[in-house]
């Protein structure tokens, strides 16, 4: 274990920063999307992150280049707390390497979330452990988030995101999707409200169902 004050276990994860309540709650929002964003998709999650900020709402992504990257700095400048779930574990390196001062940044204002403490496990069913530690990193965001937004212009949601978004339903959690210029000129004008049409309710999303034994600690039956 990395030699690092601030690192302390709750429950089944290790936090590293501010203390946090990592449990379910109605101020925590997940802003999700592409590690490759448009330009508009990239402003739009950092417009969000930091509406979020300033109405008293706690961010939480994955801090991955792109969409998660913009939305915790969103929430860092709007001087608002931001939570980060991530797939490494305490012992390694951030991922992405690039957001290593980001991670610094967050640790100011909110923590970072480990939900895996151990080493690796071999592969699983067709899914590298790489990657199958990034899904279930999605569906902790999935649990703990009663909003959910993946910021994307157009098309079927799919990719890394369709997990959280498929999962925070079955949690009972509200998903939507931001698209468009409408949110900054709402932004602009400070009338934006989560139930505003730049949010499309339960957009449409790629089916996608978890079929191995998870390592994090949450029930999905």
């Amino acid at each position: 274990m990395k030699d690092r004050e601030r690192l302390v276990k709750l429950g089944d994860f290790w936090i590293e920063g501010l203390k946090c309540d990592i449990k379910p709650h109605k101020k925590f929002f997940g802003i999700i999307g592409s590690r490759n964003p448009s330009v508009r998709e990239r402003e739009n999650a950092y417009l969000l992150g930091k509406w979020c900020a300033q109405n008293g709402y706690i961010v939480v992504s994955g801090l991955a280049s792109g969409v998660d990257e913009a939305a915790h700095k969103g929430a860092l400048d709007g001087g608002g707390k931001t939570i980060a779930i991530v797939s490494t574990t305490p012992h390694e390196n951030i991922y992405p390497r690039e957001n290593k001062d980001l991670a610094q940044r967050i640790m100011q204002q909110g923590c970072i979330v480990y939900p895996f403490g151990k080493n690796k496990p071999n592969l699983i069913e067709g899914f590298d452990d790489f990657k199958r530690r990034l899904i279930e990193r999605n569906l902790v965001l999935a649990y703990l988030c009663k909003n959910v937004v993946t910021v994307k212009d157009d098309g079927k949601i799919i990719g890394g995101t369709k997990w959280a978004m498929n999962y925070a339903l079955i949690f009972g959690n509200k998903t939507f999707r931001l698209c468009g210029d409408a949110f900054r000129e709402d932004f602009e004008t400070h009338r934006l409200s989560i139930e505003k049409k730049c949010l499309e309710s339960e957009p449409e999303v790629e089916k996608a169902k978890v079929t191995w034994e998870m390592e994090i600690g949450i029930n999905i039956k």
